[in-house]
């Protein structure tokens, strides 16, 4: 549940942008699970914190290379979009090296095939 309502969150931010208040804070649970720590990562880009959401890209890409449910290869395919969101966020930080050297990391084909299998989810 929580990962769905970090997901709504975050894309309500996204659409509406901020509402003020406790927006910049994250929940220290977030920092337990992939899709949370991701959800509130993207939540932090919408708001344009990026120093808080490179913070959760690091926890959501560690969480995600850790999954035991998944393949090596299916676990490369889930961290695909931190990899991208990551080397976004740095260029945004005016850090264009390290966001190259991010995006290096980036298997284009494998981020390629993740998109397409979140849209054939509905996700």
């Amino acid at each position: 549940m929580s990962v769905n309502i970090s997901a709504t969150n975050a894309q309500s931010v996204w659409a509406n942008g901020p509402t003020g208040g406790d927006d910049n804070k994250v929940d220290r649970s977030a920092l337990d699970a992939f899709e949370t720590a991701f959800n509130s990562a993207c939540g932090a880009v919408a708001r344009r914190a990026f120093g808080q959401a490179l913070v959760l890209l690091k926890r959501a890409r560690e969480l995600g290379l850790l999954l035991e449910d998944l393949s090596e290869e299916e676990r490369k395919v889930e961290v695909a979009p931190v990899l991208a969101q990551e080397a976004y966020v740095l260029a945004k930080m005016g850090r264009l090296e390290e966001a190259l050297e991010r995006s290096k990391e980036l298997d284009v084909p494998r981020f390629a095939f993740a998109q397409r299998s979140r849209s054939k989810l509905g996700g």
